[in-house]
C-alpha cells in the first residue's frame, strides 16, 4: 500500500502558491471551400504502430504490458484545492471510461499517488534514502535519471507477477508483494521493476500457443509533479496528463509521435501537442484494456494496434 509512502512524500510536498436553425447567407458573403485527403487504412495503421511503440512501457523483466486489474484508488497531496479536484476527477471519469475498476470504499487504500512539489528531485531521493528497498531493482542509471531528470511530470509504477486470472504465483512468498508495501516492494521509474519476491511459478494446466500463464498487473503507480515547471498549464491539461500517465504505463519520458495527443504536452514546439485526451489517447486507453492481458508484448502491441486502426477509422 502507499500509506507510509504518502507521509514519507507529504514532508517534501509543498503546495503551489500560488442546435440552432440554420440561417440563409447573406448576399455577397463569400463560400469556404475545406479540401483535404482522407488518410488510407496503411496510413492510419501505421500512426497506429508508431504511437503504440512509442509510449507503452513494458517492463525490461517482462515480455508483457501491464495495466490495473485491480479497483483504483487515487490521491492527491500537496496541492491547492482547485487543482485536486480536477486531477482526481479526471482519473476517475478516464479511468470508467476505459473500463477500469474504481474502489466503491469511501475511505479505500491509495495505490495511485500524486504528489505536488517544488523539489522533486529531493522527494524522490528521500524516498530512496528512507526506504533503500524501493530502489533495489532499478538500473543505476535510471535510477539517477529518476531523481535528477529535469522532467515537468516522473513518475514509476511498481508491479504484480499474477496468473492470468489473477491467481498468486507459487513460490517463497506466494501472497506477492503488495503494492509499495514498505516491507516488502520495490519500484521503478516509467519501464517498471519487478519485485524481488516475484519470481515463483504460476499453477496452471492448461495450455495455449498464443497465450501465456500469467500477466502483469500494476500494483501502484507514483506521480510527482514539479509545481516550477506546470504553472503556465491549465489545470484540466495538467489533469489530462496526469489520468493519462496514472492509467496507461508510459514511458519516462514519452517519446514525441506526429499524432495529436496528450502525451505530447511538453513538446518544446506546439505542433500536434494537445491540452486534452484526444480520440488517439482514448483508442489506446480502450485498447490496453481489451487486449488479452496473458499476451506477449508483440502480440499486444499488435492487436492494440489494428483496434486503434479500426476505432479512428470509425469502424467501431
Amino acid at each position: 500500500m502507499l500509506i507510509s509512502l504518502l507521509f514519507l512524500v507529504a514532508q517534501s510536498a509543498a503546495p503551489q502558491a500560488g442546435r440552432a436553425a440554420d440561417a440563409a447567407p447573406a448576399a455577397g458573403d463569400p463560400t469556404i471551400v475545406v479540401e483535404g485527403t482522407a488518410k488510407t487504412d496503411a496510413q492510419i495503421r501505421t500512426e497506429a504502430k508508431t504511437f503504440v511503440r512509442a509510449v507503452a512501457a513494458a517492463p525490461d523483466t517482462s515480455d508483457q504490458l501491464a495495466r490495473w486489474n485491480e479497483a483504483i484508488c487515487p490521491k492527491v497531496i500537496g496541492a491547492l484545492p482547485d487543482e485536486e479536484k480536477p486531477i482526481l476527477e479526471r482519473i476517475r471519469e478516464v479511468a470508467k471510461d476505459a473500463g477500469i475498476k474504481l474502489s466503491k470504499r469511501k475511505h479505500c487504500d491509495p495505490n495511485i499517488l500524486v504528489a505536488f512539489t517544488s523539489d522533486p528531485s529531493g522527494v524522490v531521493r528521500e524516498v530512496f534514502e528512507k526506504q533503500p528497498h524501493r530502489a533495489r531493482s532499478i538500473p543505476v542509471a535510471a535510477r539517477s535519471d529518476l531523481i535528477s531528470g529535469a522532467y515537468p511530470v516522473r513518475w514509476w509504477y511498481d508491479l504484480k507477477l499474477e496468473g492470468r486470472y489473477g491467481e498468486a504465483p507459487i513460490g517463497d512468498n506466494p501472497a506477492l508483494l503488495n503494492a509499495l508495501d514498505t516491507t516488502r516492494g520495490s519500484v521503478s521509474m516509467g519501464k517498471f521493476a519487478q519485485s524481488e519476491n516475484q519470481a515463483g511459478n504460476v499453477a496452471d494446466y492448461s495450455s495455449s500457443l498464443i497465450g501465456t500463464k500469467s500477466r502483469q498487473s500494476i500494483g501502484a503507480a507514483t506521480i510527482v509533479i514539479d509545481v516550477n515547471r506546470v504553472k503556465k498549464l491549465s489545470h484540466d491539461a495538467l489533469a489530462s496528463y496526469v489520468a493519462m500517465v496514472a492509467l496507461a504505463p508510459l514511458k519516462l519520458p514519452p517519446k514525441p509521435v506526429p499524432t495529436p495527443t496528450i502525451t505530447n504536452l511538453f513538446r518544446e514546439t506546439p505542433d500536434d501537442r494537445a491540452e486534452d485526451l484526444t480520440e488517439w489517447d482514448r483508442a489506446y486507453l480502450a485498447a490496453l484494456y481489451k487486449v488479452a492481458a496473458n499476451r506477449s508484448a508483440d502480440n499486444q502491441r499488435s492487436s492494440m494496434t489494428a483496434t486503434i486502426a479500426r476505432h479512428m477509422r470509425g469502424d467501431q
